[in-house]
């Protein structure tokens, strides 16, 4: 038996021969002190988490994206198209870094149009 043998001692965890002494093995890192293996190990079962939506934000977006592009179209289309451009030009400046109130001014540009195209329906019924 060597002297260095008389000096050491297995790990509880891995059973590997560590210097008599030192507070952490070496090779598997379990702590003598705390009784566990440091870092922990981590698990990987656990879905990450996600941020809380903010409704109130996102409905006013929406929303107010939707009164926007349905105004702009509905008025501007009287005005040789300028509203359904306006609006087209918001939604593609804007679909990147606010993509609720783009997704409402897309969805305003159609009602608008629609209530354009019915507007103009209703008038060739009448014949004016």
């Amino acid at each position: 038996m060597s002297i260095d043998e008389l000096f050491t001692k297995p790990c509880p965890n891995c059973h590997v021969e560590m210097p008599d002494g030192i507070a952490t093995c070496t090779n598997c890192g379990f702590d003598l002190k705390q009784g566990g293996v440091w870092p922990p190990s981590i698990d990987h079962n656990v879905p990450p988490s996600t941020p809380p939506k903010d409704w109130v934000r996102i409905t006013v977006q929406v929303l107010g994206g939707f009164v926007l592009a349905a105004i702009l179209t509905f008025f501007g289309t009287i005005l040789l198209l300028i509203g359904p451009l306006i609006s087209a030009i918001i939604f593609f400046s804007t679909r990147k870094s606010s993509p609720y109130f783009a997704n409402g001014i897309l969805a305003g540009l159609v009602v608008g149009l629609v209530g354009v195209g019915a507007c103009f329906a209703m008038l060739g019924k009448s014949g004016l």
